[in-house]
């Protein structure tokens, strides 16, 4: 009864008439024609069966989709499984990607072959594996993919204010704080956010405490860090 009650109580989110407008550019279309091409080796698993060959398959196919990762990370394969590491500069704690390459038997009948990997004419990609989860995994792979073509060298800026600083802003802005639902008061709610926040705070480069920052030396600070000498534009 209690748990009739709590789901009766419970108000929908943004989620139930949130709108998606779809992208027809050049660069979406090339991430769903990767991600077709990815739903169309099948990889169903099972624990009776101890072949692999269609995941070393898949794995070709992931070589040829995302050559960067695979010519500049270090790649550790076993028992079907990969492990792409890609070395950072820093002596922080690294960070860890993951998603899984096998999907479920694919049974009932489907508008579209489950292992088609057809693209409608709205662009949407159909097939076994688009949502869970070879989606996420074509996201991490496409992400890291470009971020290595672009040489990408990453630093972690991180700025903080004390909890009086960042209740004051709250109030002058009348913003909700993401955490108040859960928390007594804005107060808490900052609180828990710093709690939240400091494994990100401890593997930060650069940490900027803007309680009593003005606007031009925050500018100032960004740029001492990231600007390299080659101060052309504006923040």
């Amino acid at each position: 009864l209690i748990c009739v009650i709590r789901t009766l109580l419970i108000k929908p989110t943004a989620a139930k008439t949130a709108t998606v407008t779809l992208d027809a550019s050049p660069r979406a279309e090339d991430y769903g024609r990767r991600l077709a091409e990815m739903i169309r080796c099948e990889t169903i698993s099972s624990r009776f069966d101890p072949d692999r060959s269609k995941f070393y398959a898949f794995h070709n196919k992931l070589e040829e989709l995302f050559p960067n990762i695979h010519a500049n990370c270090e790649k550790h394969e076993f028992n079907g499984s990969l492990l792409f590491k890609w070395k950072g500069t820093g002596g922080h704690a690294p960070i860890m990607l993951m998603s899984h390459q096998d999907v479920v038997e694919a049974g009932g009948e489907w508008e579209h072959g489950p292992f088609s990997g057809d693209v409608d004419e709205q662009g949407a990609v159909w097939g076994r594996g688009t949502v869970d989860t070879k989606g996420s995994l074509m996201c991490e792979i496409q992400a890291l993919e470009e971020l290595q073509q672009q040489g990408f060298d990453h630093r972690i800026l991180f700025m903080e204010a004390s909890t009086e600083t960042i209740v004051r802003r709250y109030k002058e802005t009348r913003r909700r704080h993401p955490l108040s639902e859960r928390c007594g008061s804005l107060e808490e709610a900052v609180r828990a956010e710093r709690e939240v926040m400091q494994p990100v705070k401890e593997r930060a480069d650069y940490v900027i405490d803007t309680s009593r920052t003005t606007t031009a030396q925050l500018k100032a600070q960004i740029l001492k860090y990231f600007d390299n000498g080659n101060n052309q534009g504006s923040m």
